[in-house]
C-alpha cells in the first residue's frame, strides 16, 4: 500500500487514503509477453490535486464518467467499488 500511495503522489500531485484492496490486473508485456500484474485500489483524495508536470493535470471522475472513459479492460473494477 505504501507504495501505491507515493505512486499516486508522484503521478498526480494527490494525496490519497487507501479505503479497499480491488482486484489485480494481469497483462502481458507487448514487446516481451512478460506478465505484468498491476495492484489496484479505491482511495479518496486526501488533498486536491496539482499539475505536476507542464501540460498534465489530474482530475477525480464520478463513476458513471469513468465508465465512459476509461480502458475497457479496467471497466469491470469499477464493479468493485
Amino acid at each position: 500500500e505504501q507504495v501505491a500511495l507515493r505512486e499516486v503522489k508522484e503521478e498526480t500531485g494527490y494525496e490519497v487514503e487507501i479505503l479497499k484492496r480491488l482486484s489485480d490486473v494481469t497483462y502481458k508485456h507487448g514487446k516481451t509477453d512478460e506478465l505484468i500484474r498491476v495492484a489496484m485500489f479505491k482511495a479518496t483524495p486526501i488533498i486536491k490535486g496539482v499539475a505536476i508536470e507542464k501540460g498534465i493535470q489530474s482530475k477525480w471522475f464520478s463513476i458513471e464518467v469513468a465508465r465512459k472513459i476509461i480502458f475497457y479492460n479496467l471497466a469491470e473494477l469499477l464493479d468493485e467499488i
